[in-house]
């Protein structure tokens, strides 16, 4: 892993600049995906797999969760308090098990 990678992320922290359409989840789920199957000169891994791998999670994910959108995922819930959090936090295991499972097939 680069010393970058924690940086590059980081921006999906702050709900990419407040635009809060897209889970972090899902994000953080695709960036491992990425981390596993991109392709680098040393792993030669065909982008197909990387793209097949990432297309799982997403299905599965929408499977789930009906959409992406993380202001739809928490409508009705006020951004910061505890209820959004828990949710955020309940949905944050579901995908990372998700993620697992189709990384690991």
């Amino acid at each position: 892993m680069s010393s970058e990678t924690p940086q590059n992320g980081f921006c999906f922290r702050t709900r990419m600049g407040g635009a809060r359409c897209c889970c972090g989840a899902l994000i953080g789920g695709e960036m491992a995906v990425g981390f596993l199957f991109g392709r680098t000169e040393e792993n030669g891994f065909c982008p197909d797999v990387c793209g097949h791998v990432a297309k799982q999670l997403y299905d599965r994910f929408v499977e789930h969760n009906l959409v992406t959108c993380c202001r739809v995922l928490h409508k009705g819930l006020p951004y910061g308090t505890p209820e959004q959090f828990e949710a955020c936090a309940k949905r944050a295991v579901e995908a990372t098990r998700i993620a697992a499972e189709v990384i690991l097939r």
